[in-house]
Formats: structure tokens, sequence, C-alpha cells
């Protein structure tokens, strides 16, 4: 007689373990998707808070440009405004140090003279260097070399002949640097300069 061993109930694996393990692939994925999404807002965030610095620094740049814009056409309207007065760049003088020919001054024309914001000016006086250094109004000033201190170059090699392509304009002397004018006072936020 053979008697057939036969399990009453085979072998299978529990039901638990198998879901306990499903459920581990399946925490283990959300908690590596939430850590990516967490990592992908975080550079995010990044990116904007650094474009929202580089485009606040533009506007303050533009900001300032405008009001030296605006202060050089205010200082040329007070100026030269009236007829009584004539603009030249300072080659005409004798004097004038190379790097400060293309400096433009205005000069009472009227032999009666004039009176500016409470000044009083003789015929063939100097009203002003139409330059937004205000340490620069003297008439003697142009006979100094251009500043390198606290200055930018308004005119250079972008805008001046380069035969050589060097970066470094044919003509030095022609370039125009003026000393930057601090805007703000007390808390400054940033610079302008102007030339006409």
């Amino acid at each position: 007689m053979v008697l057939n061993h036969s399990p009453s109930h085979p072998h299978y694996p529990r039901p638990s373990q198998a879901q306990g393990g499903f459920a581990l692939v399946i925490a283990l994925s959300l908690m590596a998707f939430v850590l990516l999404l967490l990592l992908s807002i975080t550079t995010l965030v990044q990116v904007e808070t650094t474009s929202a610095e580089i485009g606040k620094t533009r506007l303050i740049a533009q900001q300032n440009a405008l009001l030296g814009l605006r202060k050089a056409l205010g200082e040329l309207q007070m100026a030269a405004g009236p007829d009584q007065r004539v603009t030249a760049t300072s080659e005409v003088l004798p004097t004038t140090h190379a790097s400060r020919k293309q400096l433009t001054g205005v000069w009472v024309s009227d032999p009666a003279g004039a009176s500016i914001n409470g000044t009083t000016y003789a015929e063939g006086d100097l009203v002003r260097w139409l330059v937004s250094d205000s340490d620069f109004q003297g008439i003697t000033d142009n006979q100094s070399a251009a500043p390198t201190i606290d200055a930018v170059t308004l005119v250079g090699a972008g805008s001046l002949a380069d035969t050589n392509q060097d970066g470094i304009a044919d003509n030095p002397d022609a370039e125009v640097a003026v000393v930057l004018t601090e805007v703000g006072g007390n808390q400054p936020s940033g610079n302008y300069a102007w030339w006409i």
C-alpha cells in the first residue's frame, strides 16, 4: 500500500508578507518622488531669486541712467539756455590737456554779463563745463589730465577708431572719462555720469 502524501495545504507565501514588501517599495518610491520634487522646487526658487536680483539691479541702473540724462538736460538748459551764451569744446583754449579736449564749456557772450542762479558773470566768463563732475567746474580744470580714479569711460574703444582691433582706441586722448556721481546720499543706490 502506497500512501500518497500530498499536503493538504500547499505552501504559498502568506498574504501579509507579500503586501508588506509591496508597501515598502511604494513607500520608498513616494519618498524618492517627494525628494526629487523638493530639489526641483529649491532649484526653481534659487533661479527665480537670482533672476529677481538681476532684474532689480538692471532697473536701478536704468533709473540712474535716466536721472543722469535728466540732470544733463537740466544743466544744459540752465547754463546755455539764453542766447547770451556760447558753447565750445575746451580745445579752443591753448592750455587744454590733450585728454580734456572733448569737454564742452559754456561762456557768457553778452557784453552786459549775466546772472545765473545768483552768480554774476562778465562777458567771456566760463559758466560751467558740461560734465557731471561737480568738482570740475573751474576755468583751469581743463589743464589737468582726465580722471582715472572713480571715473567711468563714456567714450572709449568701442566708440572710437580701433584699426588694429586690439580693444584700445587709436587716439586715447579722444576718450572721455568722467568721475561718477553718487545717487542716494546716506543710502547710496548707484552712480551716474554724463558729458555733453
